[in-house]
């Protein structure tokens, strides 16, 4: 049960003492390809990771069922815009690190609220302001959790940041 979790759980790795094979899934498991055969109950070996599972959207809808949940958002997993809308826009995953090993990826986070997810993504077309992505991770980082605390309001980031309002649910 994911409740039954550690919040402090220094090792999530199975293989080591003290870690959570649910956690180690819940960290490292991906939406399946198309064209992966899976299991009845939707799941399958991960092998492009080498570890961990791959899921199909009846597995997410039953996640989301059990846990009285409406969507998913995940990471770990490189998105060259910094997100991507999945599984019938039941799930998100982000990337919050742009030029990630040398890639052109971009930066993402999300600011949920009122009831709407709005994603806010670096913009790495223009060369940073102040330091390094880094330092520009960190503002974009700053910003969100401004907006969140209420202390600014949206017309302050065109600047910095683009940021996309996601598609109403059908």
């Amino acid at each position: 049960d994911i409740n039954r979790i550690p919040r402090v759980l220094p090792q999530p790795d199975p293989a080591q003492q003290g870690g959570s094979s649910l956690a180690w899934d819940l960290l490292w498991n991906d939406p399946a390809p198309p064209d992966q055969g899976l299991g009845p109950d939707g799941f399958g070996d991960n092998t492009g990771r080498g570890t961990a599972h791959v899921f199909n959207s009846e597995a997410l809808n039953n996640f989301l069922r059990v846990y009285s949940l409406s969507h998913l958002v995940r990471a770990h997993e490189v998105r060259k815009s910094g997100f991507q809308v999945q599984q019938h826009a039941r799930m998100v995953t982000l990337f919050s690190s742009s030029g990630y090993c040398g890639a052109t990826n971009e930066a993402c986070c999300i600011l949920a609220s009122e009831a709407k997810i709005r994603f806010i993504r670096l913009d790495h077309s223009s060369a940073p302001i102040v330091g390094s992505l880094a330092s520009r991770a960190a503002a974009a980082s700053a910003v969100a959790a401004a907006l969140a605390s209420g202390q600014v309001s949206l017309p302050l980031l065109p600047s910095l940041v683009h940021h996309r309002s996601s598609p109403s649910p059908p």
